[in-house]
């Protein structure tokens, strides 16, 4: 499901745009979404967001990003990225499509495995620019275990103090921190 709240100029260099894949748990209608979204039009940034489906499958989620890709490939100012898995698989994709940046809300470093390095060594591979806004406490990729990890410097990792996974407290933040990384390309 793709939403959008305004009528949006696709050649207007004065508005940035964030495509924006939801997690297994976080819809695009969500409270928490439509929140972001708000928020972000506060830095003059339109918040374009899907759902993936199931099957949650590497291969069928990277041609899902593809698709919604190729549907705004005209839009001037745009930034990929997502919450947990929807921000893991745009890394992947960017990777693959030699994007300059995406972001991740949530990265999930790991699922019940701690030890599992399946999701981290293909982040420390990537040739692009890439932002993770990270709870503290994330049971997926919490600070006193992920901090022990040497990140190269096109990852910059942003902690958000006393969050878990949802980072439900944290929506103003997470807006400014995706505001400047964007406006930085």
């Amino acid at each position: 499901m793709i939403m959008i709240t305004s009528k949006i100029d696709t050649n207007n260099d004065n508005f940035h745009y964030i495509l924006m894949a939801s997690g297994k748990k976080t819809s695009c209608a969500s409270g928490w979404m439509q929140t972001l979204k708000l928020e972000l039009t506060k830095f003059n940034i339109n918040l374009l967001c899907f759902d993936l489906t199931e099957p949650f499958i590497e291969s069928h989620l990277i041609k899902q990003w593809e698709v919604q890709i190729e549907k705004y490939s005209n839009y001037k100012n745009i930034l990929i990225g997502g919450k947990s898995q929807g921000g893991r698989v745009a890394a992947l994709v960017a990777k693959k499509l030699n994007l300059q940046k995406a972001f991740c809300i949530g990265y999930p470093f790991y699922t019940d495995e701690i030890n599992d390095n399946s999701r981290i060594t293909p982040l420390i591979e990537l040739n692009l620019s890439f932002k993770i806004i990270q709870g503290e406490f994330d049971r997926y990729g919490e600070k006193a275990i992920i901090e022990n990890i040497t990140f190269p410097p096109n990852i910059a990792l942003s902690w958000v103090p006393k969050e878990g996974h949802d980072l439900s407290n944290s929506i103003p933040y997470i807006a400014k921190e995706l505001s400047f990384f964007h406006k930085s390309i």
